[in-house]
């Protein structure tokens, strides 16, 4: 469908001063106040069932911890409500309106079909009418897709548990994560500390821990294990609301993230208890089976209320279409779809898809398979929106459901309130796409990039059988991958019934990206290979990632044979980040000590940084890969050209505009220091002034890079950075070079990486005249030799052979063994930086 994108909100909630936000509080928190002080709010005094039964007092205050309405008919007709200890989650059967009726709705509204369903909802029009709810709103119906029956529903059927059954002893895949499955049956679940502290990290756990023990008691058919899943979900738990008031604008500690994983494992668990349940029915005690639906639809109601309804989460969520709303709104759905019968279940189900494929489609995602917020957020979101991808794809197959796009994140969309039809996320093209190019994106070892605010993480498993694409399979069993699943465990387990084998992705190795924000070079997909990813985002796909962005426009890193050996400093963790985000702690050319620009409010009020990055051009000639992007600071324009020479190693070519009488600085981040066991750093003057070498040495491998300035008198340094190693934080030394720069601003580098044992580079640098510089490299016997001319005219020399050489005017030119290519550093006009709020 057509998309209408509209702008990512301009500022995110993370950090914000409650004093400049003092104003616009009464608006950002409309709503009902989540202050505890309503007397509606169930009992929730902690009291934990025995593991084999029933606590008596839960099932004797089973109708005292209903929340308002929950699970009532809304409309209070006079057929006797449905109660919580009502399971069949059928809605009430109702008489068609009589035509007197059907004729009175006629003339004050639409036009009623009285052998129709106008909305498409599964329910007819007539019988709307007389249940009080609207026709020609899909979200209003007394039960989500009533004509969906049976259990379990979500990611598996009846009919599947055979199929699950024989999967469990397999010698591959499926008993690796059955193995996982019942050792994590197996544990007891962590509890709250006392009766009136709530701790977030808490729910999570007992979450999974419950949805792993019921989904094993259904496929097992074992009794104990559906009855530990019941009495988990069935038990008290304290009070969530007093997180709401910790501070304006989140509920404290994230309890939008985490108790949205913990929904999805309780509704899980749910799912396949009540399976059981009705494959045994005289197997499971009712009165358990009525608590643990009671306590489930409690925890629905305060998650709702707190993060939906009004308070700082609703407000930390209208400001940030992101992970934290994602994972919200997947939740919502997937509970919509286990407790069908909830008077708000329709409602939430509506809100959750549309506010999700707006978010992921207009704000997250692009055409090509970028995601703004970067890979680590699109995996840590994905263990709560692709299990709802999963479950929604059972019962869509592929096609389009209407949802009226309704909610407080589509406020301001023209499709606010319309009924629209949206795709199956499972077939969603553009979703696709993004999950695969966070494949052919990963590093050589199968895990994301850490660039913007993510660390290296893995995929999950389940997007094999999703989107049946054999290369997910593929960069599952990687072994730094180790068939992660994150909290997909059961879910992942299920999908691989659908699953094709495991196919190695094909070419192109290489893409190139402009729309997306990055470009990757690599030779092979081996774990050794020569891997670069390059950064040079626009426009939606740099402030879409709003707080998690980084000033990191043009940035790289680099690996070769097995090591990282150029790094991003990557995220560390949000507390940290502030350590990590700026222009500085990135592998980007400074004018004056800045480059891509923050707000200058910030750290106060954080935004993504200022400047788009634009690709303008990528290209292969002979043994030569080429790309050139540029960007502007406030100060300057960069424009970077990137040439990966076979498998020898990269040349790196920057000119600077506007950097005339300013110092300009080069700098470089590898992972190697004096903090980092079994690494080290050197670097040493080539011509005093003029080139430099920096080298960092890891176990298999070592990287040199020689650097070369077009003028002044340069300088090289170093520094200790901050970064992400292994889930700490360590030190890595920066390499810098830096000099006042004329006009003819710019500098050109080899990097040339070398597995250990191997006999390091010839390198030589020179600059013959201001604005030329001339380098060359040799190892193992091939030699590459680049001359970078950043002035406005020709300049000719002639080689050690004695062959002439002339160097274009503002280019490149590089020569191998199979001859000399030129690359032209011209670029576009790009659009200047305009900060829109000026000091």
């Amino acid at each position: 469908m057509p998309r209408n994108p509209k702008p990512a909100p301009v500022f995110t909630m993370h950090g914000m001063s409650k004093l400049f936000f003092a104003s616009i509080a009464t608006a950002l928190l409309a709503g009902p106040a989540c202050d505890g002080s309503s007397s509606d709010k169930p009992d929730t005094a902690t009291s934990v069932p025995d593991a084999t039964g029933v606590d008596t007092e839960i099932a004797d205050t089973v109708e005292d911890t209903v929340p308002p309405d929950v699970g009532m008919d809304a409309t209070n007709d006079t057929e006797a409500p449905d109660t919580v200890g009502d399971i069949d989650d059928t809605p009430d059967q109702t008489a068609p309106m009589d035509s007197e009726a059907a004729d009175a709705v006629a003339d004050t509204g639409p036009t009623i079909d009285p052998n129709g369903d106008s909305d498409k909802d599964g329910v007819f029009d007539l019988d709307e009418v007389a249940d009080g709810t609207d026709p020609f709103d899909p979200r209003s119906t007394r039960a989500w897709h009533p004509e969906i029956v049976g259990y379990p529903r979500l990611y598996a059927g009846p009919a599947d548990r055979e199929a699950l059954l024989a999967l469990t002893t397999d010698d591959g895949d499926g008993a690796v994560l059955w193995g996982r499955i019942v050792s994590e049956s197996d544990r007891t679940p962590p509890e709250h500390p006392d009766e009136t502290t709530f701790k977030t990290n808490i729910t999570p756990s007992q979450g999974h821990i419950a949805e792993a023990a019921a989904m094993r008691g259904w496929v097992q058919d074992d009794i104990s294990y559906v009855v530990k899943a019941l009495n988990i979900v069935a038990a008290r738990f304290p009070d969530p609301t007093y997180l709401n008031l910790r501070s304006q604008f989140n509920a404290g500690d994230n309890y939008n993230l985490y108790e949205s994983q913990a929904l999805v494992g309780f509704c899980g668990a749910w799912d396949f208890a009540r399976g059981y349940a009705d494959a045994h029915p005289e197997a499971i005690d009712q009165l358990l089976l009525d608590a643990a639906k009671s306590r489930l639809l409690t925890r629905i109601d305060y998650f709702r209320t707190l993060c939906f309804l009004g308070g700082g989460c609703r407000a930390l969520l209208r400001g940030e279409a992101n992970n934290h709303s994602l994972k919200s709104l997947s939740a919502l759905g997937i509970c919509a779809m286990a407790l069908p019968d909830r008077a708000d279940a329709a409602t939430d189900f509506n809100e959750a898809l549309a506010a999700m494929d707006h978010i992921m489609q207009d704000v997250q995602g692009s055409a090509e398979g970028g995601w703004a917020e970067n890979w680590n957020y699109l995996s840590y979101s994905g263990d709560t929106h692709l299990p709802l991808f999963v479950a929604w794809h059972r019962h869509a197959a592929g096609g389009t459901w209407p949802l009226r796009h309704t909610g407080w994140i589509m406020r301001g969309d023209d499709r606010v309130d319309q009924i629209r039809m949206v795709e199956d996320f499972g077939t969603n093209a553009m979703l696709k796409a993004v999950h695969r190019s966070a494949v052919y994106a990963a590093q050589p070892d199968g895990k994301t990039p850490p660039v913007d605010d993510a660390n290296p993480s893995p995929q999950g498993g389940l997007l094999a059988g999703l989107y049946q694409d054999g290369i997910f399979r593929w960069n599952w069993r990687l072994p730094a991958v180790n068939r992660a699943t994150g909290r997909t465990l059961v879910p992942s387990f299920i999908s691989l019934l659908e699953a094709p084998d495991a196919v190695e992705p094909a070419a192109p190795l290489d893409m190139f990206l402009a729309d997306a924000g990055f470009s990757v070079f690599r030779n092979n997909w081996s774990s050794d290979s020569l891997y670069l990813y390059m950064q040079h985002e626009p426009d939606q796909m740099r402030s879409g990632g709003q707080a998690h962005e980084h000033a990191d426009n043009l940035s790289f890193l680099l690996h070769a044979f097995g090591e990282p050996l150029i790094i991003d400093p990557g995220y560390i963790d949000y507390s940290n980040h502030l350590l990590v985000k700026y222009a500085k702690d990135h592998n980007v050319i400074l004018v004056d000590g800045v480059g891509q620009p923050f707000w200058a409010l910030d750290p106060a009020i954080q935004i993504p940084p200022l400047g788009n990055a634009y690709l303008h051009a990528a290209e292969t000639r002979q043994d030569q890969t080429a790309i050139i992007a540029s960007t502007k600071y406030f100060a300057a324009e960069v424009r970077r050209r990137m040439v990966r020479i076979g498998e020898w190693g990269f040349v790196m070519a920057d000119r600077v505009l506007g950097a005339a009488g300013k110092m300009v600085t080069w700098q470089l981040n590898g992972y190697a220091s004096e903090k980092i066991g079994g690494t080290s750093y050197s670097r040493r003057d080539v011509d005093a002034g003029v080139a430099a070498v920096f080298s960092w040495a890891r176990p298999n491998a070592t990287i040199d890079a020689l650097v070369v300035a077009a003028s002044g008198a340069a300088v090289a340094g170093d520094r200790l950075e901050e970064n992400l190693n292994k889930g700490g934080r360590t030190e890595h030394r920066c390499g810098t070079f830096e000099a006042p720069m004329d006009e003819d601003a710019g500098f050109l580098t080899l990097l040339v990486p070398r597995p250990n044992g191997a006999d390091a580079p010839a390198l030589v640098a020179s600059r013959p005249a201001p604005g030329i510089m001339s380098l060359s490299g040799s190892r193992d016997g091939a030699t590459v030799l680049a001359i970078l001319n950043v002035t406005d005219a020709a300049w000719s020399s002639v080689d050690a052979a004695g062959t002439a050489v002339t160097v274009a005017a503002d280019s490149l030119w590089v020569k191998t063994a199979s001859g000399a290519t030129v690359w032209s550093m011209a670029t576009p006009d790009i659009p200047d930086v305009i900060n829109p709020f000026p000091e």
